[in-house]
C-alpha cells in the first residue's frame, strides 16, 4: 500500500537539496561531521547554499575511509575545533521540517537513518519529515540499474563542474544538477517529476524510514530474501490460533521450494491462513504434512505420510477464493504490521497519512 506522498495542500516555495557526512556508522549508528544544503527555486536557481561542520563526538573511521576510497574534506582536528550536533540542532530541524521547503537528497533513505539514529545518541528530539530521492527517480524511473552512484550519475550533467566528492555541500550541489539532468533525460517537466514519482518519495516517521512506495522495508520483487524471510518468521511467531478448521488444525504445511522462493507476498497471506485455522508452516520438507505446488501439473519429491495440495485445493479446505492468492492484491504492509513490535508504530502512521491527506 504506498501511503507517502507530498502534502499538495502546502504551498513549497523551496527546494532544500541536502547531503551528510558522518565520522563512522559504528553499531549502526551515524555520528554526522557534516550537514550540507543548497536552496533552489523551481527553475533550480541557487538561492542559498552552506556547510555545517559537527564536531562529532566520536572517533573517526580513518582506516575505513581509505579502504572505501572516501576522503573528508578537513583532517579530524578541524572538526573538533567546532560545536557538536546539539548546537546544530535548530538549524537542521528548521531546514528539514519547515512545510515550505520541498527536500531532496541522493541515496536520502541512509542519510534520514544517519539523522535519526544521531539524533537519538545525542539526546535531541526526533523530527520527522518527508523528502524526494534523486537517485530513486533514475533507478525506478529511467530504469538504470547500474552506474546509479551520485559522483557517477554526476559525470553525465551537462554543467558538471569538477567538484570535490564527499563534501557535504559539493554533494548536495552535485545532486541539484543530477536533478536537473533526470528532468533532461526523462523529459519530465518539474511538476510531473516531484509530483508524480511516488517510488521516490520517502519519509522520517516517529523513528522509522518509509521508502519505496511501501510502509515497511521487505525487499519488493516478491522473492523470499534474507529480510523477507525474517519477515516471514517473526509473523508465523506472533500470530495465534482464531478458529480451527479440520485438515488444518495440527497439521504442518509447507510450499513447493521454487515457489516459495518467488511468491513472498502469496506465501506470507498463506501463513496467516494457515495458523488462524490452527495449522503451521515449515521451509523444512522433511516435517511436512502438506506440500503446497502452484498447479497439479507440478512434480515434487515426497515421502508416502506426506500430501500435496494444489492452491486452489489448499484455498477450499480454508473457505478462500484462489484469487485472493495474487501478490497483486494482497496488503504486504497491513500482514506485517500484524507483528506486534510494528502494530502502534503502523496504526500511528495511518492516522498521519490519514491527516495529512485532508
Amino acid at each position: 500500500m504506498a501511503f507517502m506522498r507530498l502534502n499538495k495542500n502546502i504551498t513549497l516555495k523551496m527546494n532544500v537539496f541536502f547531503d551528510l557526512e558522518c565520522a563512522n556508522c559504528n553499531m549502526h549508528i551515524a555520528k554526522i561531521c557534516e550537514f550540507g544544503y543548497v536552496m533552489t527555486d523551481d527553475k533550480l536557481n541557487i538561492i542559498k547554499s552552506d556547510n555545517l561542520i559537527i564536531d562529532p563526538k566520536s572517533p573517526f573511521n580513518v582506516y575505513g575511509f581509505k579502504k572505501g576510497g572516501i576522503t573528508l574534506s578537513y583532517e579530524p582536528r578541524f572538526y573538533r575545533q567546532n560545536p557538536p550536533l546539539k548546537d546544530y540542532y535548530d538549524r537542521i530541524k528548521d531546514i528539514l521540517t519547515n512545510p515550505k521547503n520541498r527536500i531532496f537528497g541522493y541515496s536520502t533513505e541512509y542519510d534520514a537513518e544517519y539523522i535519526n539514529s544521531d539524533f537519538k545518541r545525542s539526546k535531541l528530539p526526533p523530527i520527522d519529515f518527508k523528502f524526494i530521492d534523486v537517485m530513486k527517480l533514475f533507478r525506478d524511473y529511467l530504469g538504470r540499474s547500474e552506474k546509479l552512484s551520485l559522483d557517477a550519475i554526476y559525470s553525465e550533467c551537462e554543467n558538471a563542474e569538477p567538484l570535490v566528492h564527499h563534501e557535504a555541500r559539493n554533494d548536495s550541489l552535485m545532486t541539484v544538477e543530477c536533478f536537473r539532468h533526470f528532468l533532461k533525460v526523462s523529459g519530465m517537466s518539474f511538476s510531473e517529476a516531484v509530483n508524480g514519482c511516488p517510488l521516490a518519495y520517502g519519509e522520517l516517521y516517529n523513528g522509522r524510514v518509509v521508502k519505496d512506495g511501501t510502509v515497511f522495508p521487505y525487499t519488493k520483487g516478491n522473492r523470499m530474501t534474507t529480510t523477507n524471510q525474517n519477515y516471514l518468521k517473526q509473523f508465523v511467531a506472533s500470530r495465534s490460533v482464531v478458529s480451527p478448521v479440520k485438515g488444518v488444525e495440527g497439521k504442518t504445511f509447507c510450499f513447493e521450494k521454487e515457489y516459495n522462493k518467488t511468491h513472498f507476498a502469496e506465501v506470507l497471506y498463506c501463513a496467516d491462513l494457515i495458523t488462524a485455522a490452527g495449522g503451521k508452516l515449515t521451509n523444512i520438507l522433511a516435517k511436512t504434512d502438506y506440500i503446497i505446488v502452484p498447479d497439479k501439473n507440478k512434480r515434487v519429491m515426497k515421502s508416502k505420510r506426506q500430501k500435496i495440495l494444489t492452491i486452489e485445493d489448499f484455498c477450499s479446505i480454508l473457505g478462500v477464493s484462489p484469487r485472493h492468492v495474487d501478490a497483486k492484491k494482497i496488503d504486504v504492509d497491513y500482514l506485517i504490521s500484524r507483528i506486534p513490535d510494528y502494530t502502534e508504530w503502523y496504526e500511528d502512521y495511518v492516522g498521519h497519512v490519514k491527516s495529512d491527506r485532508k
